[in-house]
Formats: C-alpha cells, sequence, structure tokens
C-alpha cells in the first residue's frame, strides 16, 4: 500500500501565486456549485462542502491502473487561469495533473479529521491554494494548524489526519491540485514481478 505517513513533513509551501483573476471568475459561479456533488455524498466528512471540478480522476485508481484525466468541457476558461499553476507543480514534481477542484466551505463550517486511504490519494502529491479566505480558517494537519493566506501554495501530507475549521463569517475557497509523479503513471516504481500483474 502507498502512504506518504512517514514522509517527514505536514506542510510545504510551493510558492506564492497571484490569484486575481481566478477569484473573479470563481465568483461567477451559481449552479456550477451544485452539479457534481459526488465528493459530499461518497465521503461524509465533506458534507458541508460544495465542489467545482476543472480536472477529474478516479479515485479508487490502483497503482496498476493507467492515468486517465477526465477534463470537464464547460471549464475551459478556467483551466487556462490556472494553467501557470498546473504546469509550475507538474515540473516541480515530474508528473501530471489529476484532480483539480475548487472547495467551497461556507462560514462556521468543517470538515471533519480524516486520513485519505486509497492509492491515488496517497500516490498523488496534494496542494491547496486559498482563494478567499479569511483569519479565522484553520487548516490541521496532524494536529498542526495552519492559516493559509490567499494566493499561497500549501502541499499537504494528507496520509496525516487532517481537518478544516471555518470559525469565521466568510466562505472559504480552496483550488486543490493534485500531481501524480510519473513514476505512478509509466510504472518505473514496479519490480519486474509486479510489472507481470498489468
Amino acid at each position: 500500500m502507498i502512504t506518504k505517513f512517514y514522509e517527514p513533513f505536514n506542510y510545504v509551501l510551493h510558492g506564492r501565486f497571484d490569484v486575481s483573476k481566478i477569484a473573479e471568475h470563481v465568483r461567477q459561479y451559481a449552479d456550477e456549485w451544485f452539479l457534481d456533488t459526488s465528493r459530499q455524498t461518497t465521503s461524509p466528512v465533506h458534507k458541508e462542502t460544495n465542489s467545482v471540478f476543472i480536472y477529474d480522476h478516479k479515485t479508487n485508481w490502483s497503482i496498476y491502473d493507467p492515468y486517465e484525466l477526465i477534463v470537464n468541457e464547460s471549464q475551459k476558461e478556467m483551466q487556462e487561469l490556472i494553467k501557470p499553476i498546473v504546469e509550475y507543480l507538474e515540473a516541480h514534481h515530474g508528473g501530471k495533473v489529476g484532480k483539480c477542484l475548487f472547495i467551497k466551505l461556507p462560514a462556521h463550517k468543517s470538515v471533519g479529521e480524516h486520513t485519505d486511504k486509497q492509492d491515488y490519494l496517497n500516490a498523488t502529491r496534494r496542494h491547496h491554494i486559498a482563494i478567499e479566505t479569511n483569519p479565522d480558517v484553520l487548516f490541521f494537519v496532524n494536529k498542526e494548524p495552519k492559516n493559509m493566506a490567499v494566493g499561497e501554495c500549501w502541499e499537504i501530507n494528507n496520509s496525516k489526519l487532517h481537518a478544516v475549521e471555518n470559525n469565521g463569517d466568510t466562505e472559504r475557497i480552496h483550488l486543490l491540485i493534485d500531481i501524480m509523479p510519473n513514476k505512478f503513471i509509466d510504472k518505473s516504481f514496479l519490480k519486474p514481478q509486479e510489472m507481470e500483474k498489468q
């Protein structure tokens, strides 16, 4: 089983980005927040959130499965706006984008403490970029609290316990970007006997 649990980090800052144009576009979302409720319905800890997927990838992917990106064709404009961030992270990690979505957490709501256990969630490098937030939003990884400022790109260790609290009076919107390392795409990490299973 793949895990990042033993990697010695809770958070890693991967830079700061100007997300003002992205924020302007996100503010135009209305019905978009309710078109895909799969994340909220399949994961009870996310029941208070709303999501808009830009790219998707099946969560039940295993290490022997091919990389298959799902592109939301209705989000072409947003794909162009986030392209510089995605390309930076792909180059930094040596991989390709996986799930990429906006997550809205209303005021005075929370995401319960949980760990991510499936192969996809442990193989990918997961990043959060605050688009809209307030000083009373706290992200927790391994009990370590962090208020992520707008535009900061934080990789989180989602193999460890993590949670979110929005104790403020305004909603919090994050851009989540997963990067699938090339070794899991080309299967170069597998031993010869494991390659035979494919």
